[in-house]
């Protein structure tokens, strides 16, 4: 407990690891969550609001944050909402939470859907969908089925796309 505030001050530096998913400063969170838990939160909760930290340290912040203390799905799923999109090369780990908790999507399913339109995040929200289905709650098959037109309106753009780019 006594390297807390050494990681804290490690935590507030840029290092050239940064772009690597198993970089100084996500190995450092890891160890921040562990050792203080919760109180960690509010740390990471700066480090996601600073724009200038790179994507994976964002995405480790936000993504630690929801796993620390479940009563911060909301300001996860705010987050996600209110901010331009991470660059990930993958977007498992920054959808994982809502993977785990498909009763928490459909209660919140105009927010998620609505993050549809954020290019990057399109294929995860429209995986959660399909979790949902797969799922087979009368509930959520009914919530996709009532908002198909919304779920699929960019398919069609979507394969135009991949076509185009695979043609050359």
């Amino acid at each position: 407990k006594t390297e807390i505030p050494l990681i804290n001050a490690a935590l507030r530096l840029k290092y050239a690891a940064d772009t690597l998913t198993n970089g100084v400063r996500v190995k450092l969170i890891k160890e921040l969550s562990a050792l203080h838990k919760e109180k960690s939160i509010p740390l990471l909760k700066e480090l996601f609001a600073d724009v200038k930290n790179t994507s994976i340290i964002r995405n480790k912040a936000l993504t630690e944050v929801v796993r620390l203390d479940s009563n911060q799905y909301d300001w996860y799923l705010k987050s996600l909402t209110d901010n331009k999109a991470l660059e990930l090369e993958s977007y498992w780990s920054t959808f994982r939470a809502l993977t785990d908790s498909l009763a928490y999507v459909s209660k919140h399913f105009d927010q998620v859907l609505a993050l549809k339109n954020k290019e990057p995040y399109r294929s995860s929200v429209l995986g959660l969908i399909s979790e949902m289905v797969s799922s087979e709650k009368p509930a959520y098959l009914a919530q996709v089925k009532q908002n198909k037109d919304k779920i699929i309106a960019q398919a069609m753009l979507d394969l135009d796309g991949y076509f185009k780019d695979n043609d050359n």
